[in-house]
Parts: C-alpha cells; structure tokens; sequence
C-alpha cells in the first residue's frame, strides 16, 4: 500500500507543480471480488486468480526493453523520446487483487510503448497458461526459447 501512496503523491506532485503526464491504471481482480475500483483512466480486468500477474508485467517490461527502478523491482521506466519517459509498475492490493499503472511523463500523450504494455499484459492475462511460470531474468528459459548445452557437451 505504501508504494501505491507513493505513486498517487508522486503523480499529484507533478499535476500540482504544472507538469503534463498521462496515467493510466489497470485493477486486475479475481472474479467474485466484490471490491468498487475503477475510475477515470482506469480499467478492471477479472481473471481466475491463479495467474502471476507479476510475471507477467515482467515479461512485458523485458519484451519492451525497460530498465528495473533500483528501488522497487517491480517497477519499469524507459525513455519514450529525448525528453519522455514511460513508467510500469505492479502493486498488490488488498483481496488479492493488483493495480497495474502505466505512466507517460511529461507528456499528457498516451505512449506506443503504454498501449503496447497494455495489450501485451491483456492477452497474457486472457492466455494463462501461455504465459511463463517464471520470467527470463529468474534464470529460467520460457516456453519456445532455445536451450543452450552444458559447458563441454559441443564436442561429443
């Protein structure tokens, strides 16, 4: 929760301050949770419950070429243009829901790589069981990748 005050202090400084920006937040919800979010920018996306949503934010970041912020692995930035950036991040929230934000700054335009971000992480979340268990920096190869042969076994 405190990352999540964070974020919403952080993006309120910036609109305070004059700055432009452009945020958007998916809720991704199991179905039956009865929790009221949405909003302005916002979208809720049910799923079964089983899927690792931090995964697969992961594994779009990495798709997308985003650095990991050194202070909370589970949030992404990329610069967009000389003067852009795009951020991702995911949160845990309360009855075992996730908030997903996906934000442009400075600019008040929606990113290529926001709306990719966000259809790649919808098709995960419709496709389960494609998306891998673990992500490519856990050192574990996803589904499909080439697998490259132990040290010596080139030559037998």
């Amino acid at each position: 929760m405190k990352n999540r005050a964070s974020a919403i202090l952080f993006w309120a400084a910036l609109c305070l301050a004059g700055c432009d920006g452009h945020l958007r937040t998916l809720y991704i919800a199991p179905i039956g949770n009865a929790a009221a979010l949405g909003g302005n920018g916002s979208s809720v996306i049910r799923i079964e419950g089983k899927e690792d949503v931090p995964a697969i934010v992961e594994r779009v970041a990495n798709e997308l070429g985003m650095q990991t912020d050194p202070k909370n692995e589970r949030r992404w930035y990329i610069r967009t243009t000389d003067r852009d950036s795009f951020m991702l991040s995911v949160e845990k929230v309360p009855d075992g829901a996730w908030t997903i934000s996906l934000g442009d700054w400075p600019t008040s335009a929606r990113s290529e790589q926001s709306k990719s971000a966000e259809e790649k992480i919808r098709a995960a979340l419709r496709e389960p069981n494609k998306a891998p268990l673990r992500t490519p920096s856990s050192g574990t190869p996803t589904a499909g990748a080439p697998v490259a042969p132990p040290p010596g076994a080139a030559g037998r």
